[in-house]
C-alpha cells in the first residue's frame, strides 16, 4: 500500500505500513529515563471495597492507575502553556496529522563543563536539506547509545541547544521540535530561555523531548506524525511516528 502526496509541486509518497516509533516505551515495572529529580512513572491495580483490578490477585479484569510526569518520565510534547500564564492547552495548538520533517544528527560541542548545541552546528547539518520538509526537525544527539532508553539525567547537566541555535531553526521554518534530550534548555536554567525564545516567535508551535532515534533511521526527510492524547495540559506523552518517504519523478 502507498499514499501519494504533493508539496509545492513535488510529488512523493510513502507506506504507512512502514514507519520507525522514535517514542521511549515506559516499563512501569522496570527501568525508565527520568530527569529533574521527579518520581518515577508508576502504575498500580484500582482497588475499592467491591472491585480490585488485578486478574492474578482474583479481579475480574485488569485495570491500572497511572502517575507519569510528562517533563520528566519519558517521551512527551510541550506548547506554549508549559510557560505561559493561560496555562494554554497542548490539544489546541497541535492539530497538523502529517507533517513534513527531516532528522539530522549532531555532535555537541564541548565548551568547559557544558555540551551544547550551536547554530554553526545547525547550519552545517541543514545547509543541504530540502526546506519543504523543515516544518518539523528531529535531533539526534551523539552518542546514540541506546541506554538513552533508560537514562537518568538528573545532575548529569546533559547537552542543550543555546538559543543562538534555535533563532536559527525558527529562521528556517521549524514549528515542530523534537530532540532525545530531556530539555531543549540546560538543565540548572530556570528561566527556560531557549523555550521562549522558540515560543516567542510561533506560539503554535510544540517541543517535544526525550525521544530516542535508532541508529538505522538515515538522516533526510520523513513525514512525521505526532501522537498525543487529547489532555487538556500543557504537554502530554506522546508518540512520534516517521514515515520514510520517497520522491515521485513520474
Amino acid at each position: 500500500m502507498k499514499f501519494h502526496f504533493t508539496i509545492k509541486g513535488e510529488k512523493y509518497s510513502f507506506n504507512p505500513e512502514l514507519y520507525w516509533d522514535i517514542s521511549i516505551p515506559i516499563n512501569f515495572d522496570g527501568k525508565q529515563p527520568n530527569a529533574f529529580s521527579l518520581p518515577k512513572a508508576s502504575a498500580h491495580p484500582v482497588k475499592t471495597k467491591k472491585f480490585l483490578g488485578d486478574v492474578l490477585k482474583g479481579g475480574s479484569c485488569n485495570c491500572f492507575s497511572v502517575n507519569f510526569i510528562s517533563h520528566g518520565n519519558g517521551t512527551h510534547t510541550e506548547g506554549i502553556g508549559h510557560i505561559d500564564k493561560k496555562k494554554t492547552s497542548l490539544n489546541k495548538i497541535l492539530s497538523n496529522i502529517f507533517i513534513p520533517c527531516a532528522v539530522i544528527t549532531l555532535t555537541p560541542e564541548k565548551r568547559k563543563e557544558d555540551r551544547v548545541i550551536t547554530k554553526a552546528l545547525c547550519q552545517n547539518a541543514l545547509k543541504k536539506m530540502n526546506f519543504t520538509f523543515l516544518k518539523g526537525l528531529v535531533v539526534r544527539v551523539l552518542p546514540n547509545l541506546e541506554k538513552k532508553k533508560r537514562m537518568n539525567y538528573s545532575g548529569q547537566n546533559p547537552p542543550y541547544f543555546l538559543v543562538e541555535a534555535v533563532n536559527f531553526l525558527l529562521e528556517c521554518g521549524i514549528n515542530h521540535l523534537l530532540i532525545d534530550l530531556p530539555s531543549l534548555d540546560q538543565e540548572k536554567d530556570k528561566k527556560l530561555k531557549a523555550h521562549r525564545a522558540f515560543w516567542n516567535k510561533n506560539p503554535f508551535s510544540t517541543i517535544t523531548e526525550m525521544i530516542y532515534v535508532p541508529n538505522q533511521v538515515k538522516d533526510g526527510i520523513y513525514l512525521l506524525n505526532l501522537q498525543i492524547p487529547s489532555f487538556i495540559l500543557e504537554s502530554a506523552p506522546s508518540r512520534p511516528i516517521l514515515f520514510p518517504i520517497h520522491r515521485n519523478f513520474k
